[in-house]
């Protein structure tokens, strides 16, 4: 992000609090207490979890906020709700890996 990005505001959130914090440290960025919290006013937001469940609602996300869900590589794995995915303009990287292993894609439709 700071190469697109170099004054950007970045904020880290993770299930850890001191992993946020290590992470934030080299990032020059400000480690968030929780997801609302990294996400309030986010214009990108970038996912990058194991998650099984989502943890990004629509109702936290800023109007045209722009979304990089990367984390969920498994029909199983779910980073986003659905009504993220159904509000969303959706580009992919390689199609038939989304049709086959996008658990955000897949549960979405």
């Amino acid at each position: 992000m700071r190469a697109v990005f170099p004054d950007a505001e970045l904020r880290i959130w993770s299930l850890s609090l001191p992993h946020a914090e290590a992470l934030a440290s080299e990032a020059r960025a400000h480690a968030a207490r929780s997801i609302r919290d990294a996400l309030d006013g986010a214009d990108v937001v970038c996912t990058c979890t194991a998650a099984r469940e989502p943890i990004v609602a629509l109702s936290m996300l800023s109007e045209g906020a722009h979304v990089n869900a990367i984390g969920s590589s498994m029909p199983s794995a779910r980073e986003l709700e659905s009504e993220v995915v159904a509000a969303a303009s959706l580009f992919v990287d390689r199609r038939e890996s989304t049709v086959n292993e996008s658990g955000d894609y897949l549960r979405a439709v």
